[in-house]
């Protein structure tokens, strides 16, 4: 038996992917900025699919981020996307008896979706001296996963995916102290949120993530997804 992620994400990145497409053709590109403030490219490829990639953070400074949030929306207002959950619905109606649907937590990670918002340096900035906004954009992040936990359990799910990138060749992107003051108690709540639903909670993360595993175990985390030998990960 095998098994296949089914992303369960927001409204709004849905809503943003239609307005872009609907602008652009086939072969062209063009920048745009998401509905979470970050700077990205976009260009229809001659098949019709879009390829997308991260160019910087659009909300450098922090009067910037919060004004943007209050006009346009924090994460947690956004609802689970119906479509998506449709979507998962109806594959594992199809195809569970063949292939084992795994629902997947998509689009709000914790420290992936906030520092691309502004860039590592202003990041790392924040976090020395202004670590309460850090605090409340990782949360805004973390009450958008349970809302979207919340649609999952509907389902009664045996695994549930989740993800974070968080580390590069070699070692993480931020140390386990990092990790501890901003990541752990957040992750601790959704690791339990599927825990109380019967479930096993795995995470992706690209990279070498391996000084952050004790503290990710402690906090609950079941399993982890990405084990890569070119980021020397000898697992």
């Amino acid at each position: 038996v095998g098994a296949l992620q089914s992303p369960v994400g927001t409204d709004g990145k849905l809503i943003e992917d239609a307005a872009i497409l609907k602008n652009l053709t086939r072969g062209k590109e063009a920048n745009y900025v998401d509905y979470l403030g970050k700077l990205n490219g976009i260009k229809i490829l001659e098949s019709g699919e879009s390829y997308n990639w991260y160019i910087d953070g659009f909300l450098k400074k922090k009067e910037d981020a919060l004004a943007w949030y209050d006009r346009w929306g924090w994460p947690q207002s956004f609802p689970t996307s119906k479509a998506q959950i449709s979507a998962y619905a109806d594959f594992k109606s199809k195809f569970g008896d063949r292939i084992y649907i795994i629902p997947q937590i998509g689009g709000m990670q914790l420290y992936e979706s906030t520092w691309v918002i502004m860039g590592q340096a202003r990041w790392a900035y924040y976090c020395r001296n202004d670590p309460d906004y850090i605090h409340k954009l990782v949360n805004s992040r973390k009450e958008a996963q349970l809302q979207m936990l919340d649609e999952i359990a509907k389902y009664k799910p045996e695994v549930v995916f989740g993800g974070d990138d968080m580390g590069q060749k070699g070692r993480p992107l931020l140390s386990p102290e990092m990790y501890r003051k901003f990541f752990k108690e957040p992750y601790r709540e959704i690791f339990q949120k599927v825990h109380d639903m019967g479930a096993k909670i795995f995470n992706h993360s690209c990279g070498n993530i391996v000084e952050l595993l004790p503290d990710m175990i402690e906090a609950g985390l079941d399993g982890w997804q990405s084990l890569e030998p070119a980021a020397l990960v000898d697992h």
